[in-house]
């Protein structure tokens, strides 16, 4: 190959890339130009608007600091007299952006005075507990609101709440009905009383046409919901009765 050729080829390169290098440089100063007029012109952080083109770093290290927070430095709740997570949701919420904390926490909840709910495996009765006193939310109001209950399902209207919602709200009432956390249809008997229900309207409601509509609903479904109606009052009939029923029979 002649040597002609390989130092035109390598000069050709090099002319390219000191182009190429110029053309980032130019064009980087024309970002940070931009950049610097978009932030002296806005209002909505003063950090950018004080300092232009260089606080945005700030936000990138913020957003880095979480990571060495985690290993080197101070944790999100470990700050004084205003933590981290404390001042991230008065961010946010000044910033009408939505503030809400997804399940779980970071806070050490074992400090004495915190609020937790724990599943107990035998509730107390009704008979045995102390009458809770009245709690009043806004004393200094016109009309202050009195109630001994201050925790509570929602007052609002099944209808209004998905289907998974209103199955999740029946399971909480079941347990609670039955003072058992592991209450669930198919081990007390629920779904098995609504298979056979199910199935005597099939049998029995063949000449009336098995999906003829009896109050809006077929007559598998409302055979289903009386088996699991019944088998619920069984069930609740055995529990409490006053010489108790053993596992062996509940089952």
């Amino acid at each position: 190959m002649d040597v002609s050729i390989v130092s035109d080829f390598l000069f050709a390169a090099l002319e390219i890339m000191a182009a190429l290098f110029v053309f980032v440089i130019v064009a980087g100063l024309v970002a940070v130009a931009i950049t610097y007029v978009i932030d002296r012109n806005q209002t909505a952080h003063a950090v950018r608007r004080n300092y232009p083109v260089i606080g945005r770093f700030r936000y990138v290290f913020e957003h880095l600091g979480e990571f060495f927070r985690q290993y080197f430095f101070a944790m999100d709740r470990e700050e004084l007299p205003f933590n981290r997570t404390q001042r991230s949701w008065c961010y946010r919420a000044a910033k009408n952006i939505d503030n809400t904390a997804a399940f779980g926490s970071t806070r050490d909840l074992r400090v004495n005075g915190s609020v937790i709910f724990v599943n107990c495996p035998y509730p107390t009765l009704s008979e045995d507990a102390v009458a809770p006193f009245e709690v009043t939310l806004g004393p200094g109001c016109a009309k202050p609101y009195s109630t001994a209950s201050v925790i509570n399902i929602s007052g609002m209207s099944f209808g209004a709440i998905s289907k998974p919602a209103v199955l999740a709200l029946s399971g909480a009432v079941m347990q609670g009905l039955f003072r058992n956390p592991l209450a669930d249809p198919s081990i007390i008997g629920v779904t098995s009383g609504a298979s056979l229900g199910a199935s005597l309207a099939i049998v029995f409601g063949a000449s009336a046409g098995a999906y003829a509509q009896w109050l809006g609903l077929s007559v598998v479904a409302a055979g289903a919901f009386a088996g699991g109606l019944a088998a619920s009052a069984l069930v609740y009939m055995l529990a409490t009765r006053s010489t108790g029923t053993s596992v062996m029979t509940m089952l």
